[in-house]
């Protein structure tokens, strides 16, 4: 990927930095983000890449401390830093991740975050029985295999972690689609209406306004 040398040497600081959250492809992962979302950008969010870096590093790990640890070594004259570029384009191509791609984030996240919801505000008696109904009409549709694994292992587990992986985005609407067309089989598609509406004014009144975008692109 190219970048700016300012970008890669700021690359390098938040790669050598993140070392002592982050190890292996997690790292990796991480690193791919800040250079899609981040690198270029005018000011470099470091607010906002720590959310992302949280989400891999796992609960233990707040964003607060992210952003003081990344600040500083920013802000470190000849910070000791390792160079990252290698291993990124080995990682990258390993991960087919050198075309114009889609990450898992931010739109698996909105995707997942509003399945969730809509699961959550369900009759717990018939929760997990739909749950179950979805992630196989997802495991049958013609949808691309690395979006189809990842998505049936969240519906097998709702903390997993997703990589990152490129799709088509019209496989992420199926997704959605198949979830909103099993739940109008359970419940009806008045309920089904009103618990998706439901769902999606809670989340925009809680924080995940953020994805109001995206949600208008995977619904």
């Amino acid at each position: 990927m190219n970048l700016s040398p300012q970008a890669i040497k700021k690359q390098n600081i938040i790669f050598t930095s993140l070392r002592r959250y982050l190890q292996g492809d997690d790292l990796l992962q991480a690193m791919v983000i800040w250079q899609d979302k981040y690198a270029e950008k005018p000011g470099f969010s470091v607010r906002y890449f720590a959310d992302d870096v949280a989400k891999l590093a796992g609960p233990h790990v707040k964003p607060k401390e992210l952003v003081g640890h990344m600040v500083v070594a920013l802000n470190t004259p000849k910070y000791p830093a390792e160079d990252a570029t290698a291993a990124l384009e080995q990682y990258r191509l390993r991960n087919g991740l050198n075309k114009e791609s889609t990450l898992s984030t931010p739109e698996l996240n909105a995707a997942t975050v509003l399945l969730k919801k809509v699961a959550d505000l369900t009759d717990p008696s018939i929760q997990r029985q739909i749950q179950m109904d979805v992630a196989l009409a997802v495991s049958k549709a013609p949808i691309a295999p690395p979006l189809k694994t990842q998505i049936l292992r969240w519906f097998d587990n709702s903390d997993y972690r997703f990589r990152a992986i490129t799709f088509d985005i019209r496989d992420l609407r199926a997704v959605i689609s198949l979830s909103y067309a099993t739940y109008c089989d359970s419940l009806g598609p008045v309920k089904t209406d009103q618990l998706f509406a439901e769902a999606l004014r809670r989340l925009e009144s809680n924080g995940g306004a953020v994805y109001r975008d995206i949600f208008k692109q995977i619904m």
